[in-house]
């Protein structure tokens, strides 16, 4: 495994359209976005690692695969939601969730949103036994709140501090970082039902249903639980662990589509009526207030 050649130290914020996407193709990845991508992000990375701590605007991001085989790709969610697909399959990524995928197949991660998460970049053989034989397209785990909050504390940190690779001690923090995601790994391994294949192909369903109906104002969470079949209390508790209610998810879709939208508008006053319209918003007031709220305007 080789990673792009680059300073091994990075950190960059507030990058914008051009220069966030170059940042996203140097860590290995292409896309496209509704809107312009904004991003902020640090990264330390060696020609066989790299860790890194990004926050970006909402993208379908594609990652073309590894061939040898060796490297494994760690997404740790830590705000918002973002799906995962590969080989066929789709996962949910958000906070205290870890996803372990083998990049010798492609990978796409999509959100509509705003998101935050840790990648961290190795080769399998550095982790725990359940990782070194994993056969899936990608291991998906809830993590227990304390080695979640210790793994992205200790990143963190180490992306705070100016270490230098080349440090004599580089090779124990890395060690470091690779030990605490095996033991939160071996940790929610032991849980029973860690895995909640269920409950994240609800998640699915959800954030799919979302997508699709956003757009018409009678939609609401009430109607996303009877779409999938549960009661209200029952939609509440699915979406318990992300740290998002359901009715705000509906919101900031709307949202982020109303931001687009009036982007493309020369008037935006002018055209508001449509765009609270189209953007699923039952009337123009709705739809300022949802806006400021969320600091758009």
């Amino acid at each position: 495994m080789t990673l792009n050649q680059q300073q091994p130290m990075t950190a960059h914020r507030g990058l914008v359209g051009d220069d966030a996407w170059a940042w996203v193709a140097r860590n290995g990845w292409s896309g496209s976005a509704p809107s312009l991508l904004q991003l902020s992000a640090n990264r330390l990375s060696t020609e066989s690692f790299s860790v890194a701590r990004i926050w970006q605007s909402g993208a379908r991001l594609s990652r073309m695969p590894d061939g040898k085989g060796e490297a494994v790709l760690i997404l740790i969610g830590i705000d918002g939601l973002s799906t995962v697909r590969s080989g066929g399959r789709e996962w949910i990524l958000g906070p205290n969730r870890i996803l372990i995928a083998d990049i010798s197949a492609p990978i796409e991660l999509r959100s509509s949103d705003p998101t935050a998460r840790l990648e961290v970049l190795t080769s399998r053989h550095r982790l725990g036994t359940s990782v070194m034989l994993l056969r899936e397209p990608i291991l998906a785990m809830d993590i227990e709140d304390g080695y979640w909050r210790t793994l992205a504390a200790l990143v963190v940190t180490v992306l705070g501090t100016g270490i230098d690779t080349g440090d004599p001690g580089f090779l124990s923090l890395r060690t470091a970082i690779e030990s605490v995601i095996t033991a939160a790994v071996a940790q929610s391994a032991s849980t029973p039902g860690a895995l909640r294949q269920s409950h994240v192909s609800a998640l699915s369903r959800a954030q799919r249903a979302i997508e699709e109906r956003y757009s018409d104002p009678a939609f609401s969470a009430s109607e996303l639980a009877r779409s999938l079949a549960v009661s209200p209390a029952q939609l509440h508790r699915l979406f318990a662990p992300t740290q998002t209610r359901p009715y705000q998810l509906i919101q900031r879709r709307r949202a982020t589509r109303a931001i687009d939208l009036l982007a493309q508008s020369p008037d935006a006053g002018a055209h508001a009526e449509l765009v609270a319209s189209q953007s699923g918003f039952p009337s123009v007031r709705t739809m300022w207030r949802t806006l400021k709220l969320m600091d758009a305007v």
